[in-house]
């Protein structure tokens, strides 16, 4: 019989007023590589409560060699849930997550575009991505196998099982682009996917 403990130590970083959530990190191993993961708002995960997302990202990173996932997102406020408060420049957020960028092995950019038409997104993603620049060569983003769906949030059904694939801050700007812009198609206006 072989007996394997685990510790998970969690960190959480809040507002004085906790309306705010800044950080979410669940470290299991020191000794592996640390993933830093972008995502759209924060959830009830806390020191004890895991939301699906949380439970998807572990999974999914300690399955891929990591020993740690620090989780920001591009909005803090913890009560807005349908992300329609701009969060203006919101600079104890983006202090948070351009620090946790830094000291990452592997940067993974995974808000989704289920938000990409709602304006305070494409604000917010632009605020962020372009700041998210220099650390633009550890920056990957979750794919399915073959590549074809990317730049999913890890809910996404095609992503569930994370395959990360290198990408650009470019990229991650176009997928704004192409939600807001309709394509044409055979000379008919058709809204992007």
């Amino acid at each position: 019989m072989k007996t394997i403990e685990t510790t998970l130590t969690t960190t959480a970083i809040y507002s004085e007023d906790c309306t705010r959530k800044y950080l979410i990190r669940k470290v299991w191993d020191d000794a592996k590589p640390s993933l830093t993961i972008v995502l759209l708002a924060p959830s009830i995960t806390d020191g004890i409560a895991l939301d699906s997302t949380t439970q998807k990202t572990i999974g999914n990173a300690d399955r891929l060699g990591f020993g740690s996932v620090s989780i920001v997102n591009l909005f803090s406020n913890m009560e807005d849930l349908i992300n329609t408060i701009d969060p203006g420049e919101d600079s104890e957020n983006m202090k948070t997550i351009l620090a946790e960028a830094k000291q990452c092995d592997v940067l993974v950019y995974a808000p989704g575009n289920g938000k990409a038409k709602n304006p305070a997104f494409q604000v917010r993603a632009t605020q962020v991505l372009k700041q998210l620049k220099p650390y633009e060569k550890k920056m990957k983003c979750l794919s399915n196998e073959d590549g074809s769906v990317r730049l999913r949030h890890p809910l996404f059904p095609a992503v569930r099982t994370w395959y990360l694939r290198d990408t650009t801050v470019a990229e991650a700007m176009q997928m704004i682009n192409e939600v807001q812009q309709p394509s044409k198609t055979n000379g008919k206006t058709k809204k992007a996917k």
